[in-house]
């Protein structure tokens, strides 16, 4: 079987910052970053058989899928499930992810215990929810379910849940004030058992604020 060669015609520079266009006689082209340019000696009228082609498609995947996980992951705090997720969407291959994913862990870009505690800190301060929540709320963002009830766990003492409870109370009861009793009752009930307080301290905020 014949191996195919292409011809290269022409380089030229990319809009996109730090690439270039490679063009072939065939009518073909294929966005390379300069380190890749370098690396690969690609000029005007070098021959390469279409191994080297596919080799510079997979080394500029690999690049664009590190830079694509390293802008997401450095835009705000993000999990490793949630980066794989990203990468996954954007049709990357399982052994970019990987590699992506190692990068990041190298140069400590991700850290789900880091994660884990900074964000219950931020949740419990900015909401008033349960531990329950803050953890559920972990789960679903990829956490352990080992690594979610130690952040919560870390937070949440007997009294602190009481407080909570008490601030969600107050903020949906400010919602509700010009409504019937009993629409404030079952709003109530309904908002703190989404918030994953348990029933035994909703019963007592009925109690205590007079709802019964």
């Amino acid at each position: 079987m014949q191996e195919i060669e292409l011809k290269i015609v022409g380089v030229s520079k990319a809009k996109k910052k730090g690439n270039c266009f490679v063009n072939f006689s065939n009518g073909e082209w294929v966005l390379v970053n300069t380190d890749l340019i370098l690396k690969f000696n690609l000029q005007k009228d070098k021959v390469i058989n279409q191994d080297i082609v596919n080799q510079i498609t997979y080394d500029q995947n690999l690049i664009d899928a590190k830079q694509r996980s390293l802008n997401y992951a450095t835009y705000k705090p993000r999990t490793e499930k949630q980066v794989r997720d990203k990468l996954k969407e954007l049709k990357f291959l399982p052994e970019l992810i990987e590699t992506c994913i190692n990068f990041l862990y190298e140069f400590n870009y991700l850290d789900d215990e880091k994660f884990a505690f900074s964000f219950a800190k931020d949740y419990k301060q900015l909401k008033p929810a349960s531990g329950e929540k803050i953890r559920q709320e972990l789960l679903k963002r990829g956490i352990c379910k080992l690594l979610a009830e130690k952040a919560v766990s870390d937070l949440f003492s007997d009294e602190e849940i009481v407080i909570q409870i008490e601030k969600a109370c107050e903020k949906k009861l400010r919602m509700l004030k010009n409504k019937p009793k009993e629409k404030m009752k079952s709003s109530l009930i309904s908002f703190l058992q989404r918030q994953g307080f348990e029933w035994e301290l909703i019963k007592q905020a009925i109690n205590k604020y007079d709802l019964n």
